[in-house]
């Protein structure tokens, strides 16, 4: 006998935890992740979730679940977050967990968290340089990401200039 029962795919349960809009249970569910091997299409919801929210704990709890998996395809997901102007300041976090994953910084991105994030993601970013993980691109992005941490060295923020200046060191260190 044939059924004519048409079967949907099942949620992720990272999947029906953001349906739900209860932010503690959606917390819960990433926090429980931490240990296992979540399916691909958990880790596809839990990376539509880093993207899509507007909650720093979400966010964040979101990145570390990610940082977790080990998987470094999951750092994009976290540099497209970062490129979010309004996370600047909220950064740290996301590059920490970006750091876990062994990915990448694009200097572009880098030039612009030394300028607009808080300490720590100041902090974070800094560590990229240190460790040669900040992407050049090309020519054309290196001279202007230079150019816009040069700008940084007269800042009125003591912190920012310092940083840019330490970045720019760092750059020149591996050229």
């Amino acid at each position: 006998m044939v059924s004519n029962t048409l079967v949907l795919p099942r949620q992720s349960s990272v999947a029906d935890a953001a349906g739900s809009g209860d932010e503690e249970a959606l917390v819960a569910t990433l926090e429980d992740l931490k240990g296992h091997a979540p399916s691909p299409d958990a880790l596809r919801d839990v990376a539509e979730i880093l993207q899509s929210t507007r909650s720093r704990r979400v966010r964040n709890t979101a990145a570390l679940a990610l940082a977790d998996c080990g998987l470094a395809e999951m750092s994009e997901p976290i540099v497209t977050t970062l490129r979010d102007e309004r996370v600047a300041g909220e950064a740290g976090t996301l590059l920490f967990a970006l750091s876990e994953l062994g990915g990448t910084l694009p200097l572009d991105l880098a030039a612009r968290l030394i300028a607009k994030g808080s300490y720590e993601a100041r902090a974070e970013t800094l560590i990229f340089f240190e460790l040669g993980r900040v992407d050049r691109a090309d020519e054309e992005t290196y001279r202007s990401a230079k150019a816009a941490l040069a700008a940084l060295l007269t800042s009125e923020n003591a912190e920012v200039a310092e940083a840019a200046e330490l970045a720019l060191c760092l750059l020149d260190a591996t050229a």
